[in-house]
């Protein structure tokens, strides 16, 4: 699968080179394309780009250049500085706990495996991102006429909470049971679920977004 996801990034890092010359330090896959779960023509391909300075002349020679690639190979990109990475490591430690753990060096050095990321500050993010899901889904709730894509867009940020909440406290929050028939559903076509059905998944997630806030226990000196 390595070898595929180089295959797909090529033309885009070749833009990249040339449109930053030495001033693209690095390129890193991270997500399902470096922890073994990418799904071709399904899968993203989420890159960090790593550039000594990024201008607005370069967005608009990328604009030009290499859009139409990325799009066609799933490349979502995101641009930083090595500044930027090195003041955001408080305020993203999820996303860089995730990155140091599973990344794949695509281009220049890995800068991934300098960051420090401190257990407080994951935590407060993922306190953060739960409460932040719990009110968003009981506004989509109300106001949302599609359920079905609000279950999505719960789910996707919830299975991220999961993944890091044993690190962050200390305890590992079991999947329920309705988890399994979520996914198989959200893996389908909106029209492939029945209302009833939709709604009492909605049910039952909601009820699991307040019990972990209910037992969202700080650990001692935070």
């Amino acid at each position: 699968m390595e070898e595929e996801i180089r295959r797909k990034v090529s033309f885009f890092i070749k833009k990249l080179i040339e449109t930053f010359n030495g001033r693209l330090l690095s390129v890193i896959a991270y997500g399902s394309s470096a922890d073994g779960s990418y799904v071709p023509g399904k899968s993203d391909i989420n890159l960090l780009v790593v550039v000594g300075e990024l201008t607005f002349e370069d967005m608009r020679i990328l604009r030009k250049t290499a859009v139409r690639n990325a799009v066609k190979n799933g490349i979502s990109p995101f641009f930083f500085t090595p500044e930027f990475i090195r003041g955001s490591a408080d305020t993203f430690a999820v996303e860089w706990k995730e990155m140091k753990e599973k990344r794949l060096v695509l281009f220049g050095s890995d800068i991934i495996k300098d960051i420090q990321v401190e257990n407080r500050d994951l935590l407060l993010q993922l306190e953060r991102e739960i409460k932040q899901n719990y009110v968003r889904f009981q506004h989509a709730m109300i106001f949302d006429p599609d359920i079905y894509y609000a279950l999505g867009e719960s789910f996707r940020t919830l299975k991220v909470f999961l993944r890091n909440s044993y690190r962050a406290m200390g305890k590992k929050i079991e999947r329920p049971p309705y988890f399994s028939e979520l996914e198989r559903i959200l893996d389908r076509k909106p029209f492939f679920c029945r209302k009833e059905k939709t709604e009492s998944l909605a049910r039952q997630h909601l009820a699991f977004l307040g019990d972990l806030l209910q037992s969202f226990d700080k650990p001692a000196g935070t």
